[in-house]
């Protein structure tokens, strides 16, 4: 068996197609009695040296190429960190100003709507006025109308001819203010555009901050499993900690024959 640039030695073969033999003769292992346990002892041993003979024979092989390995992985590592480094620092400077661009156009905006509400209001208020004036123009028109018709019953003629001519000019003044209408049409307010920059682009990274561990709920809260196994070796089981059980995973634990 061989690869392209490792020529695995032969003896090294022999003990890989060791290994399923060993296998199946550890499958067909009975321990009924105290002579089947020895038996079995002895042929753990046997496995346990055929696998550090195996694994011998493979750190005589991969042990120069991890070394070689290691020497081109320390030479390109320096350039690599300090162009990762050189990356990093760009890409916190341009994160930095795309924010300040999105602060700005924001802010661009709300000027922007702060202007249109403005200038909403005064066309509206606007508007309510030339209204207010039309409504009481009407009602004088009327007012003289009906004073020049209770004028000419009464048989005064100069008064009701003088108070007609005043709703007539009325009516005139209106014609000259519609003839000038107010802006009815209310402000648009026009996005702020984006300007992008070539080959960058931001997308959304959203991460937790805890700011209040005891507010934290149960399940987002992760058992420090390391801890409570180390506690268990410190005291040997006899520590007492609410919620957890100590117990002995007990190893059995062979020597090489």
């Amino acid at each position: 068996m061989s690869t392209e640039l490792i020529t695995i030695p032969a003896e090294a073969q022999t003990l890989a197609s060791s290994a399923p033999g060993i296998l199946e003769s550890a499958q067909a292992i009975t321990i009924a009695t105290q002579d089947d346990a020895a038996r079995a002892s002895r042929v753990l041993g046997q496995v346990k040296a055929t696998a550090k003979e195996i694994e011998d024979t493979r750190l005589a092989i991969t042990r120069p190429i991890d070394a070689a390995k290691k020497v081109v992985m320390d030479f390109f590592r320096g350039p690599l960190e300090t162009l990762a480094g050189a990356e990093t620092v760009i890409k916190r400077k341009l994160g930095t100003w795309e924010q300040e661009q999105a602060r700005l156009r924001a802010e661009e905006q709300r000027r922007r709507e702060e202007e249109a509400r403005k200038e909403r209001e005064r066309i509206e208020a606007e508007a309510r006025k030339r209204q207010a004036e039309e409504n009481a123009r009407l009602a004088e028109q009327h007012r003289l109308e009906r004073e020049a018709e209770e004028a000419a019953k009464a048989g005064d003629l100069k008064a009701s001819l003088a108070a007609a001519r005043a709703a007539e000019h009325l009516e005139e003044d209106a014609a000259a203010a519609l003839a000038t209408p107010a802006p009815l049409a209310l402000p648009v307010v026009v996005p702020v555009a984006k300007v992008s920059t070539p080959g960058v682009s931001m997308r959304s990274n959203w991460k937790a901050r805890v700011v209040d561990p005891a507010q934290v709920p149960r399940a987002f809260l992760v058992v420090d499993q390391a801890a409570l196994d180390a506690q268990a070796r410190a005291t040997k089981g006899q520590g007492i900690i609410a919620g957890v059980e100590f117990f002995d995973d007990a190893v059995v634990v062979s020597r090489a024959s």
